[in-house]
């Protein structure tokens, strides 16, 4: 109780502070006090947080930043006061993007330093800085890990003076125990202004839209239905945290396991005796490209798994690029999502899937009871 009572005023003095530092009217702080009525469970993270990383030091940055009881409390006012932003604009948060090779990439600033964040639902944290592009002191190190694709991770954190999200007109200063590690690999393979990552850990309390055709995010405090749009349907995932994960089921009753993450251009992680089971199913289909969004790769291929259901809704998971491993998982990334507006509501796990009313491709996804038309 006691810790409570210190958080409690710990975070409206630090809420009154922070009323100038992100520039914002002094009313948007005028909210009712059952806000800061935080139930005691906050405190109490289950096992379930360290699940789901992509990289190995993702989970020792999440257990070396929430050992110490300092840096708890200066972690949870951060994310609070970053939470209470987009509540005090949520109205409607619009971030545009560009794409790179399949990415999503938005326009921002990092202690004055331009450049572009990738939009990363596999990132558990707010933002993970790329100290290669901004510079950063490396006194506070963390942990040393690896990136997904091999890459070795010297993990540090900073206090970072501002972050700014151009388009979008946010700004958020003075933050605290920022994570930072070297993206020089990110710059080489995407684009060479990559500030870093923007990940789950800002989504998870909104209902977030991806349009990619008109190259835009949206961030809504609740979950609206869009009459304007042609529902194909809804994914309900049961598992916790950044990665969302359904189960599809092919023609032959196979059950095909697959996860969400807009940082994936979608992948099969197959081990080679699956990879093997599904070629003899005849699931697989394989197109000998050479080239990969624009570059030249000699001997590259890319994978379609045809007719996997879900909710009676028929779909082909295409243009897939294909890694060894024991995980036996397809990442739903750009070849996926691009052809559709997602909507995701991870308070409530739930990601809709529409189409615009004008579209008029049923090929991508359609009633199973309607295959036969279509052969």
């Amino acid at each position: 109780m006691y810790l409570y009572t210190m958080l409690h005023f710990l975070l409206i003095k630090e809420v009154l502070k922070m009323t100038s530092v992100l520039r914002l009217p002094s009313y948007i702080f005028r909210l009712p006090t059952s806000i800061f009525r935080l139930p005691s469970s906050v405190f109490r993270l289950p096992a379930s947080v360290f699940r789901h990383f992509r990289y190995p030091h993702e989970t020792a940055v999440v257990y070396k930043i929430l050992k110490y009881p300092v840096m708890n409390i200066k972690l949870i006012l951060a994310l609070i006061t970053l939470s209470l932003f987009f509540v005090a604009t949520s109205a409607q948060v619009l971030i545009p993007f560009h794409l790179v090779n399949g990415y999503i990439l938005i326009d921002a600033e990092v202690n004055h330093v331009k450049g572009k964040f990738i939009f990363d639902t596999g990132t558990p944290l707010n933002f993970m800085i790329n100290n290669n592009l901004v510079p950063l002191d490396k006194d506070a190190f963390v942990v040393r890990g690896a990136a997904g694709s091999g890459q070795v991770l010297d993990v540090y954190r900073s206090d970072i003076a501002s972050i700014k999200i151009i388009q979008a007109n946010l700004e958020f200063k003075n933050l605290q125990n920022v994570t930072h590690t070297n993206f020089s690999f990110l710059q080489d393979s995407i684009a060479s202004d990559i500030l870093g990552t923007f990940g789950y850990g800002i989504m998870k309390d909104y209902v977030v839209t991806i349009d990619y055709d008109r190259q835009f995010i949206k961030m809504d405090s609740d979950l609206k239905e869009r009459p304007d749009l042609n529902k194909i349907t809804a994914f309900h995932f049961i598992n916790e945290g950044n990665y969302p994960e359904v189960t599809f089921t092919a023609a032959n009753g196979r059950k095909i396991q697959a996860y969400f993450d807009t940082g994936s251009q979608g992948v099969m992680k197959y081990s080679k005796s699956l990879f093997s089971e599904l070629s003899a199913e005849n699931l697989l289909e394989v197109y000998s490209t050479g080239f990969l969004y624009g570059y030249a790769k000699p001997g590259f291929q890319t994978y379609s798994i045809r007719n996997l259901s879900y909710n009676s809704v028929v779909f082909d998971l295409k243009h897939l690029s294909y890694t060894p491993g024991e995980e036996n998982k397809t990442s739903l990334g750009y070849s996926f999502l691009k052809d559709y507006i997602s909507v995701w509501d991870f308070k409530n796990k739930v990601i809709s899937l529409y189409k615009d009313k004008l579209s008029v491709n049923k090929k991508i996804a359609r009633p199973a009871q309607d295959k036969k038309k279509f052969k």
